[in-house]
């Protein structure tokens, strides 16, 4: 598994880079880094890129949960780029978890998504 984390816009907005098989280890610096910029910040923008996404784990989905449970309020937006119908449907059900504006892009639009998110 690949998670990259990238901060941009002088650390209101992180970079989630993910590709292969995501598992509950892979949380633990996403989960850090994301809580570091809000504690700076107040709330967070996420932009999430899923590429040749293999399997997520129990365990890091419920990883996933937690973290947007204790962090509802605490993510102004979050971007998802993507490249599947599952990660499309994922982000819908992510509008459940999150208080902030929730938006799904194909890979194809990476560029719309990082202006979406500036706004």
């Amino acid at each position: 598994m690949a998670v990259e984390l990238i901060e941009m816009d002088q650390g209101r907005v992180l970079l989630v880079r993910v590709s292969g098989s995501l598992s509950t280890a892979d949380y633990a610096p996403f989960v850090a880094e994301a809580e570091g910029l809000i504690a700076e910040w107040g709330r967070l923008r996420l932009l999430v890129e899923l590429h040749d996404i293999k399997a997520f784990s129990l365990g890091a989905l419920w990883e996933d949960l937690k973290f947007d449970l204790k962090h509802f309020g605490d993510v102004e937006r979050l971007a998802v780029v993507g490249e599947t119908h599952w990660q499309l449907w994922m982000t819908e059900m992510a509008k459940v978890f999150v208080s902030g504006d929730v938006k799904f892009f194909s890979a194809s639009h990476m560029a719309e998504a990082r202006v979406w998110l500036l706004e």
